[in-house]
């Protein structure tokens, strides 16, 4: 006959599990203890007459592991936001991963683009089966970045009535690093031509309009503070970013971007054409220049 018994709590990986079972002891008419259970063990299997039947017991849980990440290691994404999925190779128990989308403890991403700076989440997500878990940084992968994550792995000082994180210590269990890079698609301005009239993709009815000069910090190495001109063919001079609202200073992982709504200093939408453009850097040194068409 068997019994069996199911705890109240799932076990944590690398625990140690301690078991007693203790039987009760009954006598025979001479006083002697006899096989109370009558399960054909007889009492002489054990010790002491005080532990008639008792039993006791260990096993350990065994560990889990970091089965692969996505993407892996050296990989190169051309995507610019792509989440982040670490699969394990057993389920992970319920409050051993940080879900916290600020600060996080479990897993940390940064990139090249952002220096020092931790990127938040956008999202914390755990499979069904719990084995796979998908984070999406709120960072965006600008073109030709490198994003280095960091798993922290499971905290060793874990506790089954308290929530505890290994953290950037030397506190965990399981933890990886890996970094991806991103490819190197360069500065470009989009759309070009610029069709709002004819064209859905480049106007829509809700907005923005205009055109993007995108990955501006590909055109030099640690700045992320630029300034746009733009001219007409005859070089007359139609809008200044550095006279205007916009401001062309970016912080550390915010993505280096600028839309130019296709207005004049004045706020008039220009005409259709050919245009030219500059892109300088912080100290009015020119990175780039360009021409763009609009066609009304």
């Amino acid at each position: 006959n068997r019994v069996r018994f199911y705890p109240g709590i799932d076990f944590f990986y690398r625990d140690s599990v301690f078991c007693y079972y203790r039987g009760h002891t009954v006598r025979n008419r001479m006083g002697f203890p006899s096989d109370n259970s009558r399960d054909g063990i007889p009492f002489t299997l054990f010790d002491s007459l005080s532990t008639i039947e008792d039993l006791s017991w260990r096993f350990r849980v065994k560990n889990i592991r970091v089965v692969s990440v996505s993407p892996a290691n050296g990989d190169t994404v051309a995507t610019t936001a792509m989440p982040i999925t670490i699969t394990f190779s057993d389920p992970v128990p319920s409050g051993a991963f940080d879900t916290g989308l600020t600060a996080n403890q479990s897993i940390q991403v940064r990139s090249r683009y952002g220096g020092l700076l931790q990127s938040s989440f956008r999202s914390i997500s755990i499979s069904p089966d719990q084995r796979t878990i998908t984070v999406v940084p709120l960072f965006g992968y600008f073109s030709r970045d490198s994003l280095h994550c960091s798993f922290f792995g499971f905290a060793q000082g874990y506790r089954y009535d308290s929530t505890v994180f290994p953290g950037a210590s030397d506190n965990g269990f399981s933890g990886q690093e890996w970094y991806f890079k991103t490819l190197g698609t360069g500065f470009y301005t989009y759309p070009n031509p610029y069709k709002p009239g004819s064209d859905p993709r480049h106007c829509r009815n809700n907005g923005p309009c205009g055109i993007w000069f995108k990955n501006m910090h590909t055109l030099t190495t640690g700045m992320l503070d630029f300034r746009v001109r733009i001219f007409t063919v005859k070089s007359f001079p139609v809008y200044d970013t550095k006279n205007g609202s916009d401001d062309l200073s970016f912080s550390p992982g915010e993505e280096p971007q600028w839309r130019w709504d296709t207005r004049n200093q004045h706020g008039e939408l220009v005409a259709s054409g050919l245009y030219f453009y500059i892109v300088y850097d912080a100290h009015d040194k020119a990175l780039v220049k360009g021409k763009m068409l609009i066609v009304r």
